[in-house]
């Protein structure tokens, strides 16, 4: 199956979604960022399992402005508690190989720079919840919590890219 790719369309539900914090070095320093972990479908590629990263403040303030701009503006139908979004150039991915093996998409401020590999750390060590666990297997690993880092070498020094 094809990897999600720039103009598709992928739907989640917006209460089905795990708050993670994500942190990174950049420049010298530490970072750290919120982020909602959402399970989502790639409505375009037979409802494939799609991993989404938003950055929590602008999936919070966005939905507050209810269809003006940014994240907002991309969602294409909202439809009682369901969204549907359609990926384009502002937002980014990360995945296992050049084959696009268990990519995901991020929405987030991109002059932040962290590794692929923070993304799915975090995911694959959260403890507890059906979130966590489709996650975790969105990315082909089996459980939650579990040692990662054979897996995670795959990802370990790559950005994430643009579509």
């Amino acid at each position: 199956m094809a990897p999600i790719q720039k103009g598709d369309i992928i739907s989640f539900t917006l209460d089905n979604k795990r708050e993670i914090t994500v942190t990174w070095s950049q420049n010298l320093s530490s970072k750290s960022e919120p982020y909602y972990a959402i399970p989502a479908k790639n409505t375009s590629r037979d409802n494939a399992d799609v991993n989404f990263f938003v950055q929590k403040n602008w999936f919070d303030n966005e939905l507050s402005k209810v269809f003006e701009t940014g994240f907002i503006k991309a969602i294409l139908c909202s439809s009682g508690n369901t969204a549907r979004v359609s990926i384009t150039d502002k937002f980014q991915y990360g995945q296992k190989n050049d084959q696009g093996e268990f990519r995901f998409v991020v929405y987030h401020d991109t002059s932040r720079k962290p590794y692929q590999h923070r993304f799915i750390e975090t995911t694959l060590l959260a403890k507890g919840g059906d979130i966590a666990v489709k996650l975790a297997k969105g990315f082909g690993y089996d459980q939650v919590g579990t040692n990662v880092s054979d897996f995670l070498k795959r990802f370990v020094g790559d950005y994430l890219h643009n579509f």
